[in-house]
This record gives structure tokens, C-alpha cells and sequence, in this order.
């Protein structure tokens, strides 16, 4: 199981890192991680990972990428969402397939909006479901 980091001020190289992800970028985020001194795993000052971003945009080759340098395929976001459950909800069958040839964790819990129906609720309007739970919602709509 993925344990994150303690919390730290984002670095302004993670922060770089994460918009080259969000924005499909490789060559950006490949100078980023040759240069060094980033965490893979850590969370910009919006909680979110570098693969939490590739992965919530479908971008493969862009989780690929981070993959290959060891990042973590269970580190979540600072809200909870797994890479797996971004990929998922990316609709990006590669991504997906990247993560689970990485180890994703497919048992993984995480919240959830329901959305006409779903899980059990906890709260107001969340409920907790592994990524296959959320796939298979996922291909209901």
C-alpha cells in the first residue's frame, strides 16, 4: 500500500512537472526529471500528483513516461483520486492498462461522487468504490 510523504511546500520544479503532465508536454517533463531533485510522488500546491494529472487527461505515453521513472502508480491526490480511478475516468484504455501492468492497486478505495445511484453512501453524496466499481458505472453511462 502507497504511504504519501508528509506534506511540504510544493517546489516550483514540482509544479513544472504537474502542468507538463496536465498539458501532454513529454519533452518538458522529461528535462524536469533529468534535471533531478523532484518527488515523482509529490503533490503541487493543488494536491495533485504528476500522474494524477497525466492520467485525469488520458495522456499515456505521459504516464508512461513517469512510470519508467519509478512513480508510484497508487500516490494519490490530496483529494484521493488514484491514477487508476483518473485513467478510468479519462476513458483511456492505454493509461489504464499502463497502470495495472505497474502494480495499480485495483483494490483501492476512493471517494466517489454518486451519480444516480452507486455504493453505499458515506456523507453527502460521496460513497467509497474500488476502480472496477467505478469502471463498471463508468460503461453504464
Amino acid at each position: 500500500m502507497y504511504v504519501p510523504k508528509a506534506s511540504k511546500a510544493s517546489s516550483p520544479r514540482l509544479e513544472e512537472l504537474v502542468s507538463a503532465c496536465r498539458d501532454n508536454d513529454e519533452a518538458s517533463a522529461s528535462t524536469i526529471i533529468a534535471l533531478g531533485g523532484v518527488e515523482l510522488d509529490g503533490r503541487n500546491a493543488l494536491g495533485l500528483t504528476p500522474l494524477v494529472a497525466a492520467a485525469e487527461g488520458g495522456h499515456a505515453g505521459m504516464v508512461s513516461l513517469l512510470l519508467l521513472h519509478k512513480a508510484s502508480p497508487d500516490a494519490h491526490s490530496s483529494s484521493g483520486n488514484y491514477p487508476l480511478r483518473a485513467a478510468i475516468a479519462s476513458g483511456d484504455g492505454e493509461c489504464i492498462l499502463a497502470l495495472l501492468d505497474a502494480g495499480a492497486n485495483v483494490d483501492m478505495e476512493t471517494a466517489s461522487v454518486v451519480r444516480g445511484g452507486g455504493g453505499p453512501e458515506v456523507g453527502d453524496g460521496e460513497c467509497y468504490a474500488t476502480p472496477l466499481f467505478d469502471c463498471r458505472q463508468e460503461a453504464r453511462r
